[in-house]
């Protein structure tokens, strides 16, 4: 119990700032309030569930397990790597996609990104 106690925080922020990459601006501090919310509610709930309804730690750490695994298998599967990260390792062109793929999330449409980078050679 000690050790989802430490690794808790980094979580949620490290978790929070890489979805904030994909969504609308003017919906970040509605987003960050339902998000850290959530977050609370289940942070509160692991010890309950543990006092109230079982003090067997297997299952607790079993139903942890699946939800981290089904967690990993969304975003390996679902969520390409951040456009900054991109940028940076130089992968201009992936950038470009992820860029356009966000921006169709957000609801702009289908938008081609035609713009070249400061840094990107011919």
């Amino acid at each position: 119990m000690f050790m989802i106690g430490v690794a808790l925080p980094g979580k949620i922020m490290i978790g929070l700032l890489y979805i904030l990459d994909f969504y609308p601006q003017s919906e970040n501090v509605k987003f960050t309030a339902w998000y850290l919310l959530i977050n609370a509610c289940l942070v509160c709930m692991i010890p309950t569930f543990f006092e109230l309804v079982s003090r067997d730690s297997f299952s607790l750490l079993a139903s942890s397990l699946i939800a981290t695994l089904c967690t990993f298998l969304f975003t390996i599967l679902f969520l390409p790597e951040s456009p900054r990260y991109q940028h940076q390792e130089g992968e201009y062109q992936t950038c470009r996609k992820t860029l356009e793929g966000i921006l169709k999330l957000n609801g702009q449409g289908n938008v081609k990104l035609l713009f070249r980078f400061e840094d990107e050679s011919e």
